[in-house]
C-alpha cells in the first residue's frame, strides 16, 4: 500500500538502476544463469521497464478518475435506493453498485494486468529455454486432469480449469507441469454451491521403468485416514521417518516396492519440495510409468514480481531455478532415467 500511496499522491516509483542487473544482483543459486540472462533476457529489460512505467502511469490516471466516479456513483445509488425507489428494487440497486465498483477496479488495474501477462508470454519461455531446447511454455495445456485420475490422488471434481503449461526433458525423463483448479458442485436447491477441491500445480514425471503396483503418498488426515483411504484397495505402509509420518500417509499395493521407492533421501526431497513451494501438504502417486505430484498453491505459479519494482526478472528467475532443481533432484533420487527394475 505504501508504494501505491507514493504513486497516487507523489507520482513516485522506483526506477531501474545499473546495479539492479549486475551479476551481484543474482543469488548464489542463480549464479549459473548469468550468461543466459545476458544473451536472452537482458536485451528485453529496458523495453519491459518502459512498459512497467507506462502501466503505472495509466494505473495512476485511471485510479484518480475511478475514485471520484465511484464515490459519486455510490452516492446516487444510495440516494435512489433509500429515497426514490421501492423496497423491492433495493437488491437491484445494491447489485448495480457492487458491479460498478468491481468494474471501475478492473478498469483501473487493467494496464498492470496486461503488463504482467506480457511477462508470462515473453519472459517465462526465455527462462525455461535455459534448461534445454526441449522446454516449452504455453498458456493452453494439452495435459488434462481427467487423464490423471487413474493415479488415485485426484479428488472428485465436476469441472477442471488448466492454465500455464510447461513441458521438457531432464536426462531423458519427460517432465510436464500445469496449473489446475478443480471444482465440485455440492448440495441442492438453496444450499447448492461450488467448492474448490484443488488449486495448484500438477507435475508429471515419466519413468524408464514400469511400477509393478501403485504407491500413494497422501496428506495425513489423522484419525480420518481410514475413512479417506479405506476403500482404495491399498495397504497402509509404515515408514521409519517420524517427521515424514507426521505430514504424510503412504498406501501401496506392493509393500516391497513402496519401501524401495520411499527411501530416506526421497522423503527428504519431498519435504523440501513442500517447503520450497510453501505448501501445507504435497501428494504423489507412483503408477504405471509415471510419478504424479500434486502441490496445492494459493498463488499463481507463474506469478510476477511487484509492478513497483524494476523489471529485472531476477526474482522470477531465482524462484524457477530453485523449484526446477527440486524436481530434478527427485528424478535423480528415484533414478527415473534408468531402466533398472524395482
Amino acid at each position: 500500500m505504501q508504494n501505491l500511496w507514493k504513486l497516487l499522491v507523489h507520482n513516485q516509483t522506483r526506477r531501474l538502476k545499473d546495479s539492479d542487473i549486475s551479476p551481484d544482483a543474482f543469488q548464489a543459486s542463480a549464479a549459473g544463469f548469468v550468461q543466459h540472462y545476458r544473451s536472452k533476457i537482458l536485451p528485453k529489460v529496458q523495453d519491459f521497464e518502459r512498459r512497467r512505467i507506462e502501466a503505472l502511469r495509466r494505473l495512476r490516471s485511471n485510479t484518480l478518475l475511478a475514485l471520484p466516479l465511484g464515490f459519486i456513483g455510490m452516492i446516487f445509488i444510495i440516494y435512489f435506493a433509500f429515497y426514490k425507489m421501492p423496497d423491492s428494487a433495493f437488491d437491484i440497486m445494491l447489485f448495480l453498485g457492487v458491479s460498478m465498483v468491481i468494474g471501475l477496479f478492473f478498469w483501473a488495474v487493467w494496464p498492470v494486468m496486461k503488463y504482467k501477462e506480457s511477462i508470462k508470454e515473453q519472459i517465462y519461455p526465455l527462462i525455461f529455454e535455459y534448461f534445454g531446447p526441449d522446454y516449452a511454455y504455453s498458456h493452453v495445456s494439452p495435459l488434462t486432469v481427467s487423464s490423471l485420475q487413474s493415479s488415485d490422488i485426484i479428488p472428485s471434481f465436476d469441472r477442471e480449469k488448466t492454465d500455464d503449461y510447461v513441458r521438457g526433458i531432464y536426462k531423458g525423463v519427460p517432465l510436464e507441469m500445469v496449473e489446475a483448479e478443480l471444482t465440485q458442485t455440492r448440495g441442492s436447491g438453496k444450499d447448492r454451491r461450488t467448492v474448490t477441491v484443488f488449486k495448484g500445480l500438477l507435475v508429471v514425471m515419466g519413468a524408464h521403468k514400469n511400477f509393478k503396483g501403485k504407491t500413494l503418498v497422501k496428506q495425513d488426515h489423522g484419525l480420518m485416514n481410514w475413512a479417506v483411504n479405506g476403500f482404495c484397495g491399498l495397504e497402509r505402509v509404515k515408514l521409519e521417518d517420524p517427521e515424514f509420518e507426521k505430514q504424510f500417509e503412504v498406501f501401496a499395493s506392493d509393500q516391497v516396492e513402496a519401501r524401495y521407492l520411499l527411501t530416506t533421501s526421497f522423503m527428504e526431497r519431498l519435504k523440501k519440495l513442500a517447503g520450497i513451494f510453501n505448501a501445507k501438504w504435497v501428494q504423489c502417486s507412483f503408477y504405471s510409468s509415471r510419478l504424479l505430484i500434486m502441490i496445492p498453491m494459493d498463488k499463481d505459479y507463474f506469478e510476477t514480481s511487484s509492478v513497483f519494482t524494476p523489471a529485472t526478472f531476477i526474482d522470477e528467475i531465482t524462484r524457477v531455478l530453485d523449484e526446477m532443481k527440486s524436481f530434478f533432484d527427485i528424478i535423480d533420487t528415484l533414478k527415473l532415467n534408468e531402466k533398472t527394475g524395482i
